[in-house]
């Protein structure tokens, strides 16, 4: 089972109200909105980190090289 802490959460009226608004419309809950609000920052967070990783391994001179190895022919029917 999943192990929980409980914090406190301030967000402005305006934007309390939105979220409040959209949790009756789709079902759910404001800390479930919450949690996967938070969820979705940090998988964006891990996930930006991972392509700067894989980014400073980058052989450009070899990229170029792969781009430059195209077909001299006419672009097919829905590539343009």
């Amino acid at each position: 089972m999943a192990d929980y802490v409980t914090c406190r959460v301030r967000l402005p009226r305006g934007m309390q109200s939105q979220v409040s608004a959209l949790t009756r419309q789709e079902g759910g809950t404001v800390n479930q909105f919450i949690a996967i609000a938070v969820a979705e920052k940090l998988t964006t967070a891990e996930s930006l980190e991972a392509l700067a990783h894989r980014a400073k391994r980058a052989d450009i001179k070899s990229f170029r090289q792969i781009l430059g190895r195209r077909k001299k022919c006419a672009p097919e029917s829905g590539d343009t």
